[in-house]
């Protein structure tokens, strides 16, 4: 199970510390943040715990797991460099489906991507230095024809497609807001504390 703490920064748009939120979701516990390589976040405390943060607009996230997870939390807005960003970080595939569609469904399904695979980069630790473009979200043509909706898949590796690297899953977030966490064991289910901290 996978809890999300999701806080609202009114119009400051902030960035909540990870700690922050540790204390809020396990006020009775003491853990050590360190960081990583590539600036992910790792605990050290009893019991073992995983998390994952994200800003963006006016909110902030964090993902709760006893397993390794990769959260991120995207504001949905139009911008003409979608595509441009899209053939410069996607693979030909993802793109390609992205030049296909007109609109708001564009936007979505962009979105839709990329909150999917900052997920992953998020969950392996790698950060943007793994590249964007490295592995495949499954499930891009179900996106193309419900844009908005939110789905379950794998993340796929171009060099071995049967092998599952990951798992993702959507999650409906704030209005105007795309939502994804990423687990390298199927998630079997999420949990959102909308929490006032």
């Amino acid at each position: 199970m996978i809890d999300i703490m999701l806080l609202s920064c009114g119009s400051e748009k902030k960035k909540i510390p990870a700690e922050t939120f540790l204390s809020a979701y396990r006020p009775d516990h003491t853990y050590t943040v360190t960081r990583g390589a590539y600036g992910k976040p790792l605990l050290s405390g009893t019991p073992p715990l995983y998390l994952s943060k994200s800003d963006s607009g006016s909110y902030a996230a964090c993902a709760f797991s006893e397993s390794d997870v990769g959260l991120d939390l995207q504001q949905v807005s139009d911008s003409p460099l979608l595509m441009k960003i899209a053939r410069r970080f996607f693979t030909a595939e993802e793109s390609n489906l992205l030049q296909s569609l007109t609109g708001a469904d564009r936007i979505h399904v962009f979105y839709r991507l990329w909150t999917i695979k900052e997920a992953y980069i998020k969950l392996t630790g790698l950060g943007l230095s793994q590249g964007l473009d490295a592995f495949l979200v499954s499930g891009t043509q179900e996106m193309a024809l419900s844009p908005r909706a939110f789905g379950r898949g794998k993340i796929l590796l171009p060099e071995n497609p049967d092998r599952t690297a990951a798992y993702y899953e959507e999650l409906p977030g704030p209005d105007g807001y795309r939502m994804a966490v990423c687990s390298f064991q199927p998630v079997d289910g999420c949990i959102v504390l909308d929490d006032g901290l």
